[in-house]
């Protein structure tokens, strides 16, 4: 008997654990049709937006944004390899004062070196949209924040899915990153691809990687300073680098068991050289180098249903340099197949960012890091 109910126990977990496989395998949007609908009929929220007839294809423009609508244009994005030539129509927004966009630099440290970040977003283009949130709310948002937004319209075309859509995007990146195609210049390393109903959260914070890396990575620094920052290291100018600020340095340090308060004052002009504590290395303006580690998530806002996540890894100090290149662009494409896409930094020298030196030989810590 005792068998038996052992036998029973052992079918009816079975059981169980076969339902539960089966539920936890279903997507989320079963479990919230009452919200969002049946797959197919669901109405996403549509702006007032008006089609503009630019040519041979329509720019899709919205009443909402007039004061901010610079240029509508076509643009036919050349071929690459077995990906063919799409018809875009073209609208670019932006705010045009220039003193608003001085905020905004002063704030959040974007639209550096007086031009301004870039976003391509895409609308009517072949495939799913995840994202529920209007085009305006989302695109005016940006505008507030300082970016020039180019609103890419695919007219429904059958061949604008992917992978066609993501090298048409690197298309666009390279014509509308150029001189001043849009009207202002743009950062090219800071230029973000979303498909409609997406967003752009930028510069999300999530390691130090001189709090917590093993302490070979400090070491590291410290060496690469020496080695390629300091006049005559391998990489540093023939005349070495020179700091550009007048600045003076405090800081305690631990000698035999005592603290000790260390003073150190440079000149705009002096060049640059060897250190005796790591505390020392500084940017050329005398700020701070950056040791946190980043990240960038392009995700649907208000969505359908739960989505994937495509985390890269950086391979430039500015994260996204070659998330769309026409050769490079399967960050783009997983965004554009439904998935929330992220890049994270590659755990760089601190020195080797852009806002510091730039690249250097010892560029990367990863080795020393503990994280992969």
């Amino acid at each position: 008997m005792q068998r038996q109910n052992h036998s029973r126990v052992t079918k009816l977990m079975a059981v169980i654990l076969t339902l539960l496989m089966l539920v936890t395998s279903l997507p989320l949007a079963v479990f919230a049709s009452e919200t969002i609908g049946e797959e197919g009929d669901y109405v996403v929220p549509i702006s007032n937006n008006t089609t503009v007839d630019v040519g041979n294809v329509n720019a899709t423009t919205f009443d909402e944004l007039a004061d901010y609508l610079q240029k509508t244009e076509s643009y036919a994005t050349p071929s690459y390899e077995t990906y063919p030539s799409l018809n875009v129509g073209i609208s670019i927004y932006y705010n045009a004062d220039e003193s608003a966009v001085d905020v905004i630099r002063a704030e959040k440290d974007y639209h550096r070196n007086g031009k301004r970040d870039m976003i391509i977003y895409a609308v009517n283009y072949k495939g799913e949209r995840i994202g529920t949130e209007d085009d305006v709310s989302i695109i005016k948002d940006y505008i507030d924040e300082g970016y020039v937004v180019v609103v890419a319209d695919f007219n429904n075309n059958p061949l604008s899915g992917t992978p066609n859509i993501e090298h048409a995007a690197a298309e666009i990146r390279t014509k509308y990153n150029a001189g001043t195609a849009t009207g202002k210049s743009i950062n090219g390393s800071y230029v973000y691809v979303l498909p409609s109903g997406y967003r752009l959260e930028r510069d999300v914070w999530f390691w130090n990687s001189y709090y917590y890396s093993a302490v070979g990575s400090r070491t590291s620094t410290f060496n690469a300073w020496t080695n390629y920052i300091a006049k005559g290291g391998k990489s540093s100018p023939a005349n070495g680098y020179q700091y550009t600020a007048d600045f003076t340095q405090t800081f305690d340090v631990l000698e035999n068991g005592e603290v000790v308060t260390k003073t150190y004052t440079h000149k705009a002009g002096e060049t640059i050289g060897n250190i005796e504590y790591l505390e020392q290395a500084t940017r050329k303006d005398g700020n701070s180098l950056i040791w946190d580690v980043f990240l960038d998530i392009i995700y649907p806002s208000q969505p359908k249903y739960a989505t994937s996540v495509y985390l890269m890894a950086a391979t430039q100090p500015d994260r996204h340099d070659n998330t769309c290149t026409k050769d490079r662009c399967t960050f783009v494409g997983m965004a554009f197949q439904g998935y929330t896409v992220s890049i994270f930094d590659h755990v760089y020298t601190p020195m080797s960012r852009s806002e510091a030196y730039g690249y250097i030989g010892a560029y990367a810590n990863a080795g020393h890091s503990t994280l992969r």
